[in-house]
């Protein structure tokens, strides 16, 4: 939570450096922690310690049934991955700790990418 903070008052502090306004959504992520499942949760909770990641499920919570290649072309321009790898590195991470879930889109012939949570 201390790094969606964070990242949202870095964002408003480009936005009032911008001059321009720009509404973006706060995601909420809540769990219930028992004795029995703080190893899950550790590890699901474990692929937000990346400001990165947090980024990019905000992009696709903004934007969902995206492509791999649409999702790139984000990270790339925002400079948060540049290489293709890294970008699906990242998805894998974040779909393998729940927060996004991979379905294939018959309309596009593409995997796409969205916010599970």
């Amino acid at each position: 939570m201390a790094l969606l903070k964070k990242f949202c008052q870095q964002k408003w502090r480009q936005i009032i450096k911008y001059g321009c306004i720009h509404y973006f959504n706060i995601m909420e992520i809540r769990a219930k922690i028992t004795s029995d499942n703080i190893k899950e949760i550790a590890k699901r909770f474990g692929a937000l310690k990346n400001e990165k990641h947090i980024k990019l499920l905000l992009f696709i919570e903004e934007n969902p049934n995206l492509a791999m290649d649409d999702i790139h072309k984000f990270s790339k321009n925002n400079k948060l991955f540049l290489n293709r790898q890294s970008t699906h590195k990242a998805l894998e991470k974040l779909t393998k700790a729940g927060f996004l879930s991979k379905i294939y889109d018959e309309k596009q012939n593409k995997i796409v990418y969205r916010l599970k949570i």
